[in-house]
């Protein structure tokens, strides 16, 4: 048997992502299985990107149990006061985005077809960064995967 691609897992991750926190009333403009060099005005975003892999034969078959880390990121502009978006907005925007990414995670722990587990892997950070000359609060959600092939 094959092992299994990590890309298929983060791709299924982020699509979930998408279906969950992106159209109206929801938190995100935008979700994407990779990472992104211009966001093109769009905020708040979230990143699925790839972390590392762990595999390990199950018994003395040659399929695989994989734990797959992924990193999914938000990023949430700092602050645009032509746009009325200030300091508080952004943090309010960067909690509410972490919730509901926690509510999603919780609701699909087994996601058929793609992960038999899913969970947090260690706390997550939140940093700052600028992309594209745009300052952002940026969350690091470590997740780990697991797969069996």
């Amino acid at each position: 048997m094959a092992a299994t691609n990590r890309a298929t897992v983060r791709k299924a991750l982020a699509e979930l992502f998408t279906t969950e926190l992106t159209g109206a009333g929801k938190p995100a403009q935008a979700v994407y299985d990779h990472k992104v060099g211009d966001f093109e005005g769009q905020s708040p975003v979230v990143l699925v990107t790839s972390a590392g892999s762990g595999r390990k034969h199950a018994g003395y078959t040659t399929a695989y149990e994989n734990e797959f880390s992924l990193l999914v990121q938000t990023w949430v502009l700092y602050a645009d006061p032509g746009a009325g978006w200030s300091e508080a907005d952004a943090e309010d925007c960067i909690d509410l985005l972490e919730k509901a990414i926690a509510d999603v995670l919780a609701a699909n722990k087994s996601y058929a077809g793609a992960w038999f587990s899913i969970d947090y892997n260690g706390p997550s950070q939140i940093i700052e960064g600028n992309l594209g000359g745009s300052d952002y609060l940026i969350e690091l959600i470590p997740v780990k995967v697991e797969v069996e092939d």
